[in-house]
């Protein structure tokens, strides 16, 4: 999902992607630098303390890592230079570390609340995934196995992503995620328009837009998607105000 921690980007199945096809990259990464300088000790480093919970040097590197991989993905024409990876680096840095202290600061919530999320929503979120992706089990191992990443690490970090979803429910009540008719209708409406805009701008679509009825599901996720990143700045912030945070770079 980034992540060991999970990083908080946006709560979307496109982050939960990015844990499948960047997972293991940070401990490669982790690797190469370790033989390279001899400063395998350095990636367990703490960057950050949270409310007495250590934030090392190697979860930072993964993240950072990560995002400049997703980066280059958005740029595929476009070769990035080592040069241009460590500028990167020292910009995303900042950023990637005040993510893994929010997400922490979530995840110590959700704890302290006694959230837990059942095997099957993880399960179900997998399958979800493979089916956006045309993926089944047997490919998405084999993609892991190619990024030195397990199943079981994937599962872990949709854990993580349910549990942060969930605190967010409690917190504004379930209430906001009740949609009405004609909220959903409006919804689809504005990806018909999205889809037309786009081909009119000779950039259609792979896939046709399913019937309304088909689509209700995914337009509910959607929906509470966003109410979801609406309303997760205002819990960060609250939790940052008792919390005990020291950053050490």
């Amino acid at each position: 999902m980034f992540f060991k921690k999970s990083t908080f980007l946006a709560i979307t199945t496109m982050l939960v992607i990015s844990i499948i096809f960047f997972a293991g990259c940070g401990e490669e990464m982790e690797g190469q630098k370790g033989e390279e300088n001899g400063e395998e000790e350095a990636q367990n480093d703490v960057v950050a303390v949270v409310n007495d919970e250590e934030v090392t040097r190697a979860e930072l590197d993964e993240v950072v890592e990560q995002n400049i991989e997703m980066m280059g993905g958005q740029m595929p024409d476009k070769e990035i230079d080592e040069a241009e990876k460590e500028e990167m680096r020292e910009e995303i840095e900042p950023d990637a570390l005040d993510q893994l202290i929010e997400d922490t600061l979530l995840l110590q919530k959700a704890e302290e609340k006694g959230l837990t999320v059942d095997e099957g929503d993880i399960e179900e979120e997998l399958e979800q995934i493979m089916a956006a992706e045309g993926m089944d089990e047997e490919m998405l191992e084999q993609q892991l196995e190619k990024q030195g990443a397990t199943m079981g690490e994937v599962e872990e970090d949709i854990e993580r992503y349910l549990l942060i979803e969930e605190l967010v429910r409690e917190e504004i009540g379930e209430e906001e995620f009740e949609f009405s008719e004609e909220e959903l209708k409006e919804m689809y409406e504005q990806q018909e328009a999205q889809m037309e805009m786009a081909e009119e701008k000779g950039m259609p679509s792979e896939k046709e837009l399913d019937d309304y009825e088909d689509m209700k599901g995914d337009l509910e996720d959607m929906a509470g998607d966003q109410i979801i990143q609406e309303n997760i700045g205002p819990i960060i912030e609250e939790l940052k105000e008792d919390a005990e945070i020291e950053k050490h770079i």
